[in-house]
């Protein structure tokens, strides 16, 4: 039986912040994807991938205003009623 492997805690992300321009904790990302992106078998994360336009925001302030409303939750609890 092999040994018991320790969970390891997730890392605070601290990129430059696209709005502000500082480098802070990432709160809120923008990944746009091609549409002819190709999968590899060695990529582990977005960053891995060429291509891919990838945004770090540090708070919903630093968004640019005609994105913001992608980043704020609209659903409401009757959205999640099993009928």
């Amino acid at each position: 039986m092999p040994r018991y492997k320790k969970s390891k805690p997730i890392p605070n992300i601290r990129r430059k912040c696209a709005g502000t321009g500082k480098i802070a904790e990432v709160q809120h990302r923008y990944i746009k994807l091609p549409i002819d992106l190709k999968k590899t078998k060695n990529a582990q994360d977005y960053e891995d991938l060429k291509g891919i336009e990838i945004q770090n925001y540090s708070s919903l302030e630093a968004i640019p205003e005609d994105m913001r409303s992608e980043f704020i939750n609209s659903y409401t609890e009757d959205d999640f009623i099993k009928l």
